[in-house]
């Protein structure tokens, strides 16, 4: 184990790299339908190959407010939020219980590898939104549909429509309802209040909490 992780070290000095602009998803592509939520990683993490810590070590990172380092690839590649100034980071997770989590690492070649779970650092998507969407709000990802921006009376599909989002100037998120979100989009100073899908029920997501 020793042997490993030294010889990752070595690797690890040739990939430090310092990220100035904010991490975060800008279209659907960015997060997998079969990601179940986020991790927010500490500062220094490995990732093994399986979850077991006899498994081969498969990437390293170490992070802070200014720079990051790791034995392979970008911040791009690994995070799925990355606010260096609050030393927020989140990655993506597709499989989790209370002792190992797996995540993806690089989302260009889809290479996953399993950490250590630790106490309150998994959130499933509903309690993510809840809470940093409820902070910040919400805004659409690049090439998410027109139909999102339909708000509904109510959380299904063959409700009527009672508003439509133009040009929001914030969208505020009072609460998630499975794959639906109750918004109010504050558009010239009026608020318009209703039901929109922030993902389809495959898991594709067209909305994300603007944190900053």
């Amino acid at each position: 184990m020793l042997k490993r992780i030294f010889l990752f070290l070595i690797v690890f000095i040739t990939f430090a790299i310092s990220v100035n602009a904010d991490i975060l998803p800008a279209t659907k592509s960015d997060i997998e339908n079969e990601v179940i939520g986020l991790y927010q990683v500490p500062l220094r993490f490995y990732l093994y190959a399986t979850p077991s810590k006899k498994a081969d070590i498969v990437y390293q990172a170490n992070w802070d407010y200014k720079t990051f380092n790791s034995t392979s690839g970008s911040a791009e590649d690994l995070f799925t939020v990355f606010i260096q100034s609050k030393e927020l980071a989140y990655v993506k997770v597709t499989d989790y219980n209370d002792e190992w989590t797996e995540v993806i690492y690089n989302k260009e070649k889809n290479l996953r590898g399993w950490l250590p779970t630790e106490e309150f650092r998994f959130m499933t998507w509903r309690s993510f939104y809840n809470i940093y969407g409820r902070k910040y709000g919400l805004y659409f990802l690049k090439d998410a549909p027109k139909s999102v921006k339909e708000l509904h009376g109510s959380t299904t599909d063959d409700s009527p429509v009672i508003q439509r989002i133009d040009n929001p100037k914030k969208v505020k998120l009072t609460v998630i309802k499975g794959n639906w979100a109750l918004i109010t989009s504050i558009e010239n100073n009026i608020g318009k209040t209703g039901y929109m899908r922030w993902r389809n029920d495959e898991g594709e997501i067209y909305a994300f909490p603007a944190i900053k």
